[in-house]
């Protein structure tokens, strides 16, 4: 649970630098109050800490998965969008995108996976996988990453 909540707040973070001014300061700051909000509220009523938070998990895949979405969208309209291979955010995006629009399916369904151990089983290995090749899209992004990235996704 703890670190569901502390995911989405760096996460959060995240796009608010790479994305400047796609939503105001104060946005971030209530999307997070919110998204703690309903985290505390789903551990005191709903789902303990003794259970997994599928729907925290769920939720935060969710918002990720269209924080990341809006990424790419803006990257469209950047004029350097030809340069998108060299571009170590980039990747790193691609890695949240993969990984979140995978797991987030996983975590929506995990309370029906359960009933059934052998598909819980899979679907936790599958978590795994996607875990795996969001850990080498990081590297790529990396090793691609230039101090100048600002310059690739301008406001």
């Amino acid at each position: 649970h703890i670190f569901t909540i502390m995911e989405f707040v760096v996460l959060l973070y995240f796009y608010q630098v790479t994305m400047p001014g796609f939503l105001k300061p104060k946005i971030y700051l209530l999307l997070q109050f919110l998204f703690v909000g309903i985290c505390i509220l789903n551990i005191i009523f709903v789902q303990n800490l003794y259970t997994f938070n599928s729907y925290s998990s769920t939720l935060e895949a969710f918002l990720l998965m269209l924080l990341s979405i809006r990424f790419f969208y803006k990257l469209l309209d950047q004029p350097n969008f030809s340069e998108w291979k060299d571009n170590g955010i980039l990747w790193i995006n691609i890695g949240f995108l993969l990984y979140f629009s995978g797991a987030g399916i996983l975590f929506l369904f995990s309370e029906i996976m359960a009933a059934e151990f052998k598909f819980y089983k899979i679907a936790w290995m599958i978590n795994a996988i996607l875990l795996i090749f969001r850990h080498i899209l990081f590297a790529v992004g990396f090793l691609k990453y230039k101090a100048g990235y600002k310059t690739i996704y301008a406001k």
